[in-house]
Order: C-alpha cells, then structure tokens, then sequence
C-alpha cells in the first residue's frame, strides 16, 4: 500500500511540477534539434579509452555505471553522486573531461537513482545500510575488473554522507577519500538555515513567508519533507542565505533536458526517482541526529580530503571544517573555494582536478606528470 501511495504522489508531482520544464524537450524532440544536438555532443565527447554506460545487477537489483577515461591503467574515482537520488548522468560532461586524462571515472546511479529507478523498485531497499553495501559491491567489482585496489571514493553532498557510512564498515577498501560539499550534520544544518529563514521573514514582515514557514518541528519525520525543505531552502534563498541563488537548480534541470544518456521516460525515471529517494532515504537523512557523520566515529583508516566551496549553503563551510578537525586519520585537508557554492567541483573544474591530484596523488601507483 505504501508503495503504491508513494508512486501515485511521485507521479503527480512530477507531471504538474515539471510539465513547463518539458516543453522545450518535447519542440527540440519533434524539430529534430535534439537529435542533432545529441549526435554532435557524442562525437564531441567520445574517448578512445573507456566510455560506457550499462547496468550491473547489485544485491539483486539493477543499476547503472557510467564509466570514462582515456587509459584503463589510470587510477579510479568512484563518484558517489547528491541528492539523494541526483545521478550526475546529466552534468557529467560539462565538468570532467579534464579529469579522465588523469582517471577512470565511474559514476554509479544509485538504486532509485536515474535509470536505476525500475517499476520493480521495492521501496524498503531503500536504506542506508542497503546503499552501503550497494557502494561495496560497486567497489569490489571495479577492483577486480581493473586489477586496481588504489581507488578514490568521492561523495557529494548526500554522496558526502554515504561515502562517510562506507568508511565505517569497510574502512580499508579504498586508498583515499574526498568529501565534496562534505556532510557534517545535516539535521542542524537544516535547522539553521530554517531559523534564518523565519527571523527574516518575521524582521521583514513578509506574511506570505510567514505563513508558508509555519512548520514547528522542522524537518519532521513524519511529513511530506521533499515539499518542506523546497518552501524552507526557496525562502532561504530569497532572504540571501550564505548567498544562495536558484542557479544550480536552472543548471541541473537544463542538463537534465540535454543529457544524451536520457531520452524521455529516463527523465521520467529521473525524477520520481528523486522523489521516492527524497521520502525514503532523504527522510532519514535529514532527521535522524544518530546518523550523521558527527554522531559516528572519528577515527578513520584512510586519509580524507575536503573541498569545499565558502558560499556552500547546503552543506557550510565551517561546519565541515569542525568536522574534520574532529577526525583522527592518516592524512587530512581542507580546500575552500572562495568564489563557490555547493558545487566546486563544476564551477572550478580546472582547479578542482589540479587540487584533486595534488590531494590523492600520494596515495595513489599512477601520478601525473
């Protein structure tokens, strides 16, 4: 019952929210745009390494791995992508070709993520423990079909989160891991962001904030949460909060519309993936204090490296900062871009891969030149 209740909310919320964002898709589609638009940025982007892109049966489910780079012999990073549910299939190309001269990048589409949201979904796989060992599974797959153990974990916000939980089961299964947009506590960062959201309403006097801010207990478990963090992070944003804009999202969802990997029912997908991944693994995320990366241990067995960007909204600076001096490790640092948010790592990609390799390269058999 659950299952089907989630699914018609998803649907419905999907088709009203983006039905405006599709029209342009459905013109270039008809037109022949598309098509054309797909087949130049294929060539343009097509390597005489590896690039591919299927699925691979994990813990009984099916799911997707994106996988470039211009010599198999490279070292890996294992991208573990945001959201929950935000597969990186659409911003990838805008952001990593300097980075496959160096690497083998793999990005996997979490299960309910992207093309690995199937009719065939059960809902209550969608834990953290179950997307641990997912990551496991993913690992040691790359490990064998590469021969390679100096593999680099990489998580992204959510990603962020995840990658911490791998660690802690398995902390030796990687050479090195980086944090981007690194997870500290996310249930008081939420906090924040809504109490700022509520004084600034209130100083201002803006009713239609107030009134839309009238939450209590946020973030609730025990509520539509995908809606409230949208109201909480949209008046965030109008307020100025760490100078946050709504230009990320314009991106993503322009990507989204572009990627050659999806055609329509994969946005489909795409999408009421992010929102079953949002009431599942994101109602935890985002509530329980006892998950958090704070709330586990701090000594890890592998060095960890942050990047962060100074007007990070998301996931702020200082507090990854009082999280990583907080750990114990073989090696740690933290890289602040000062001119970037939430994603260093697409508004600065040149420096992002130069910083990347001056970080992990130790660690690592193969070092650029």
């Amino acid at each position: 019952m659950r299952n089907s209740i989630l699914t018609a909310t998803s649907t419905f919320r999907v088709l009203y929210g983006w039905s405006k964002a599709l029209a342009p898709y459905v013109a270039n589609t008809i037109t022949g745009k598309r098509y054309l638009t797909n087949r130049k940025t294929r060539k343009s982007t097509s390597l005489v390494g590896v690039d591919e892109y299927f699925p691979l049966v994990i813990n009984g489910h099916p799911q997707w791995l994106r996988i470039r780079g211009m010599n198999e012999t490279n070292p890996i990073i294992l991208y573990l992508h945001g959201g929950p549910g935000g597969s990186q299939i659409p911003s990838y190309r805008h952001y990593q070709l300097e980075w496959e001269q160096d690497f083998t990048i793999v990005h996997w589409e979490q299960r309910g993520a992207g093309k690995s949201f199937t009719v065939g979904l059960d809902f209550a796989s969608m834990t953290i423990a179950q997307l641990v060992e997912d990551a496991l599974e993913v690992i040691s797959y790359l490990s064998e079909r590469f021969s390679r153990r100096d593999i680099v974990l990489l998580g992204h916000s959510w990603g962020s989160f995840l990658g911490i939980h791998v660690l802690q089961t398995h902390p030796k299964n990687v050479s090195a891991y980086v944090g981007v947009g690194q997870v500290s506590n996310q249930v008081k960062t939420e906090r924040e962001m809504y109490k700022f959201a509520l004084k600034q309403a209130s100083a201002s006097n803006n009713q239609t904030a107030l009134q839309q801010l009238t939450l209590g207990d946020y973030p609730s478990p025990k509520r539509g949460l995908h809606v409230e963090i949208g109201i909480v992070r949209k008046w965030a944003s109008f307020f100025g909060y760490l100078g946050s804009s709504s230009s990320d999202a314009t991106r993503n969802r322009e990507r989204l519309m572009g990627t050659p990997e999806y055609g329509l029912h994969d946005i489909y997908k795409y999408l009421k993936g992010t929102l079953v991944s949002s009431e599942t693994l994101g109602r935890r995320f985002m509530t329980d204090e006892s998950i958090q990366p704070t709330s586990l241990p701090l000594k890890l067995e592998v060095p960890i490296f942050l990047i962060s960007g100074r007007r990070d909204h998301f996931t702020p600076t200082q507090s990854a900062d009082n999280y990583l001096s907080s750990i114990e490790a073989p090696d740690k640092k933290h890289v602040i871009f000062e001119n970037c948010g939430h994603y260093p790592n697409e508004d600065e990609p040149g420096r992002f891969i130069n910083e990347l390799v001056a970080l992990v390269g130790p660690y690592l058999q193969h070092n650029r030149d």
